[in-house]
C-alpha cells in the first residue's frame, strides 16, 4: 500500500505518496478549480513517488484524507468564499403540501463545502512480466498459485529481440537447450532430459520419424505466437507419457475485439528478407464473431556457399465465435512450408 506523507506551509497543503508512479503524461495542474482554492497539481516527485499539492486562495485549505482510498476532501480556505447553503426547513414543521419528509443526513464531503479529489491507480509492472499461465493447470492461473516451475516468454520479448526462430526465444529460459542436426531435425532438452515435447495451445507438435516421436523436422514459426510457456519438472506428466524434464507450450494469438492491422519487414545478414502481416477485426457488428490472420514469406541464403537457400511460407487464419458468456468456439488453421539445405 502506498505511504502518504503530509506537509503544510503557508497557504499550501502537500501530500507525497511513495511506492507509486504516474502513468506517462498523467501529470495534472489546474488553477482556480473551486471557490477558495487557488490551484491543484499532481506531479511526479521521483522515480517511485508522486506529489499532490493544493494551494488555498486566502489561507491554508482544509483537507481531510480517507486513509487507504487515498481520497482527499478539500474545503475552501476562506469560509466567506464558500457558497451560501440553501435555507433548511424545520424537519418538525409540516410541509406545504402536507407530506412529512425525513431530513437528509449530513454529507461530510458535500460539493458545497469544497472540492473532492480521488487518487486511484493500479500496480505498474514490467511489460515483460506475465502474471498468468495455462500450461501447468490447463486454465489461466496466477503464477504465484501454481505449485510448479513455469517460465513465460511474452510477445514483447519476441518483438524486442526480433526473434525469427524458436531456439532464439528459448535462450531466455534457463535449463532449456535446443539440439539440432541440420537437415535431420530438432530436439529440446530440459533439465538434462532429452526429447522434451513441444506443444501448441496444449496439443503436441512433435511426431517426425527422424527423431522418434520427440523430434520435429523444422522449427515452428513464431509470427503468430502470443507467448511461450515452459513447464519444468515432473508436472509435465499432465500431457501424457513424456520426459520428466518438462514441456514447451506455444500460445498462439487470438482475434482482438478492436481492429488491428500491422505490417512488418525484417532484413538481416545473408540477405534475409522477411515481410509479415498481422490482421484482426470483427466479422459481426457486436464483435462476437472475429478473425485474425498472420502471414509471412521469408528467404535467406545458406551459411554454406553454393547451397540451397532457406525459404518459408506461412499463413495462420483464426476465427472466434463467442456463443455465450461462458462458451466460445475457435477455429484455427496453419499452413507452413519450410525449405532448407539438407
Amino acid at each position: 500500500m502506498p505511504q502518504v506523507f503530509v506537509t503544510q506551509y503557508g497557504q499550501t497543503w502537500q501530500a507525497d505518496i511513495t511506492n507509486a508512479q504516474l502513468a506517462p503524461g498523467a501529470a495534472f495542474e489546474q488553477s482556480n478549480p473551486a471557490p477558495g482554492i487557488a490551484s491543484i497539481a499532481v506531479m511526479t516527485l521521483d522515480a517511485n513517488s508522486i506529489r499532490v499539492r493544493v494551494t488555498g486562495g486566502a489561507g491554508l485549505p482544509g483537507v481531510t484524507t480517507a486513509g487507504e482510498a487515498l481520497a482527499f476532501a478539500i474545503a475552501a480556505s476562506d469560509p466567506a468564499s464558500r457558497p451560501a447553503p440553501a435555507d433548511t426547513p424545520d424537519p418538525d414543521a409540516p410541509a406545504s403540501d402536507g407530506v412529512d419528509r425525513i431530513p437528509a443526513p449530513p454529507d461530510t464531503a458535500d460539493a458545497d463545502e469544497g472540492l473532492r479529489i480521488t487518487v486511484t491507480g493500479q500496480p505498474a509492472g514490467s511489460e515483460y512480466f506475465v502474471p498468468r499461465a495455462s500450461t501447468a493447470t490447463r486454465t489461466a492461473t496466477d503464477l504465484l498459485e501454481i505449485p510448479a516451475s513455469v517460465q513465460v516468454i511474452p510477445r514483447e520479448v519476441l518483438d524486442d529481440q526480433q526473434v525469427i526462430q524458436l531456439d532464439e526465444a528459448l535462450r531466455n529460459v534457463s535449463g532449456v537447450v535446443v539440439d539440432s542436426t541440420e537437415g535431420a531435425g530438432f530436439q529440446y532438452t530440459i533439465r538434462g532430459f532429452q526429447g522434451a515435447q513441444l506443444l501448441r495451445d496444449g496439443f503436441r507438435l512433435s511426431g517426425s520419424g527422424s527423431l522418434s516421436n520427440t523430434g520435429i523436422l523444422a522449427l515452428p514459426e513464431t509470427v503468430n505466437v502470443e507467448q511461450i510457456e515452459v513447464l519444468k519438472g515432473p508436472a509435465s506428466i499432465l500431457y501424457g507419457e513424456i520426459q520428466p524434464g518438462g514441456v514447451i507450450n506455444l500460445i498462439t494469438e487470438q482475434p482482438t475485439v478492436e481492429p488491428s492491422y500491422q505490417a512488418e519487414l525484417q532484413l538481416g545478414n545473408r540477405t534475409l528478407i522477411r515481410p509479415q502481416l498481422d490482421l484482426s477485426d470483427r466479422l459481426s457488428g457486436d464483435g462476437r464473431l472475429r478473425y485474425r490472420v498472420n502471414a509471412l514469406v521469408s528467404r535467406q541464403d545458406s551459411f554454406r556457399d553454393f547451397d540451397q537457400e532457406m525459404r518459408r511460407r506461412f499463413i495462420a487464419p483464426v476465427v472466434t465465435w463467442d456463443i455465450g458468456e461462458r462458451t466460445a468456439l475457435a477455429l484455427d488453421f496453419e499452413y507452413f512450408h519450410d525449405q532448407r539445405p539438407k
